[in-house]
């Protein structure tokens, strides 16, 4: 809570503002889904983290969510492990490879969703009218 989002040089970056603006708007709106969401996307989990924490989102709401978060990230990658390794017990090259190409499509596909809702949408805060930080002089 005091170290807000803008005291590091990392989080003074065009980037990380956009994405501290985003998550700032999104706690607002639908804090739940955000905090649960945001447990699968790396640098969201940290702007949102951030951001909660920037903005005084209730620590006890914030634990319950993020520790319910945890628990739904490892069992989601408990099942992918337990399902993949079933299915290529007997054969760890083949495995190596369909998880390299699996990783490779979900990143472009994910990817490609991020440009399209980046591109649309009312609620969502693009880049050029993402908040400006006070401490950075340009406000």
């Amino acid at each position: 809570r005091g170290i807000g989002t803008s005291r590091y040089r990392w989080m003074r970056s065009d980037r990380m503002q956009r994405s501290f603006a985003w998550a700032g708007y999104e706690i607002e709106k639908r804090a739940a889904s955000l905090l649960l969401v945001a447990r699968f996307i790396p640098i969201g989990r940290v702007a949102v983290n951030l951001t909660a924490g920037a903005t005084g989102y209730s620590r006890r709401r914030f634990v319950a969510l993020t520790a319910l978060a945890g628990v739904a990230w490892a069992v989601y990658s408990v099942g992918i492990g337990a399902l993949a390794g079933a299915w290529f017990a007997h054969n760890h090259l083949l495995g190596v490879i369909v998880a390299v190409t699996v990783a490779v499509v979900l990143g472009v596909l994910v990817d490609r969703v991020i440009a399209l809702v980046r591109g649309s949408g009312p609620a969502h805060i693009r880049p050029e009218h993402a908040p400006v930080p006070a401490e950075s002089g340009l406000a």
